[in-house]
């Protein structure tokens, strides 16, 4: 039928409709990132939708003919002609609408093709892409002496532990409760290797870096000997809190142990201050070495104190107290061979209360993000003290 209505016009209706087929549909094309292109799709969608409903629904809203009043029978013949005309200009705006949409319809759903075509083919890209990690010798040259750095305590605990409880329930209890003391005290330092590691690696300059060195070393001494004097004089007080009174079992030997080993409170620290110095200085080696050395000297001492010379607990906390000596003097040797400490000639004075800002609050944030697994580790060790000597030792 609208083909009859086409071929039946005049010749203008003919020329539009061949003109709006041939006329090309301007379009254009913007790159599509994989994030916009749902949005770009349905939007598109919905836009065809709409335009689609508009025309179909009054497809002759705007071409409806106005037929003129016949005053006259002389006119009637010319009125005819001109709805006629006007009939036939009507039909053919209709065909056209109808081939502007149908030829719309095609190239939007070419183009939602094309648009998924190159989501798809982004996300395949984005997926052969993505990075692939893996260890390499750098990383384990990092991780492997921070890793060890961290053990190195509570290792030294376990080899007491381990000769420790060849003594009995009582002993090995003891060591429980001291244990969980010493935790509590040393770990609230151990941001200290990071603040010091990030100091010194920001240095402008050696002489700088040594200068930190140095103000951290300091550090460490004040704050080692502040620990020592609390567990040598509040050490009773403490194992009143986990559950020792004066007259359990327990008493003395956890004061044979604590008393002794809290001589090594600033070597602690100062370990762990080295450790960062060294880090800072590109040298993961030195705490490496340092650890092993500590590691040797307890093994060997524990034993030889506890049974030979009949020491006992003293014997087990004196021989952790000299393994981390030794790596505290591992630490001050190689610090004078590799020159990172102060030395004569140096004249750069830095702000000393920004370097030991740095560090408190390093420790202060270490302190607030452990703070919890502290108390209920120590709590826990409380509670298993007060249930008998049998289950700390268990605990322990």
């Amino acid at each position: 039928t609208a083909g009859l209505l086409v071929f039946s016009s005049p010749p203008s209706s003919l020329m539009m409709v061949c003109n709006a087929y041939q006329q090309p549909r301007l379009a254009t094309k913007r790159p599509v990132t994989s994030s916009q292109s749902m949005q770009q799709l349905q939007n598109k969608a919905t836009a065809l939708n709409v335009s689609r409903g508009k025309s179909l629904a009054s497809p002759n809203a705007n071409n409806e003919p106005s037929m003129p009043s016949v005053s006259s029978s002389s006119s009637r013949n010319r009125v005819a002609l001109q709805a006629s005309t006007a009939a036939s200009s009507s039909s053919s705006n209709f065909v056209v609408n109808r081939i502007r949409n149908w030829r719309h319809g095609q190239r939007d759903t070419q183009e939602e093709h094309q648009i998924e075509q190159q989501v798809e083919h982004q996300m395949q890209q984005q997926r052969v892409h993505a990075p692939k990690y893996q260890w390499t010798k750098q990383n384990l040259a990092i991780a492997l002496p921070a890793l060890l750095g961290l053990l190195a305590d509570p290792v030294l605990s376990m080899v007491d532990t381990a000769f420790v409880g060849r003594s009995g329930p009582i002993d090995l209890a003891a060591l429980g409760v001291c244990t969980s003391i010493f935790h509590m005290a040393f770990t609230v330092f151990r941001a200290s290797t990071v603040a010091t590691t990030s100091l010194v690696g920001s240095a402008s300059s050696q002489e700088e870096k040594r200068q930190i060195t140095k103000i951290s070393l300091g550090f460490a001494g004040v704050m080692g000997s502040l620990v020592l004097l609390a567990l040598r004089f509040g050490g009773p007080t403490m194992l009143a809190t986990m559950g020792v009174s004066s007259s359990s079992p327990l008493y003395k030997p956890a004061c044979d142990y604590l008393f002794a080993r809290c001589w090594a409170a600033p070597a602690v620290v100062g370990i762990v201050v080295a450790e960062g110095a060294f880090r800072g200085n590109d040298d993961n080696k030195t705490p490496l070495i340092a650890a092993a050395v500590a590691g040797a000297i307890n093994l060997v001492l524990d034993p030889l104190l506890m049974f030979p010379l009949g020491m006992g607990m003293a014997g087990a906390a004196w021989a952790t107290a000299l393994s981390q000596f030794g790596a505290v003097g591992m630490y001050g040797w190689r610090l004078w061979k590799r020159r990172l400490l102060p030395q004569a000639q140096d004249t750069l004075r830095i702000n000393v209360s920004k370097v030991l800002k740095s560090i408190l609050g390093a420790n202060a944030a270490m302190l607030a993000k452990n703070f919890s697994m502290l108390v209920f580790y120590t709590a826990a060790t409380a509670v298993a003290t007060r249930l008998g000597p049998v289950h700390v030792a268990s605990h322990q």
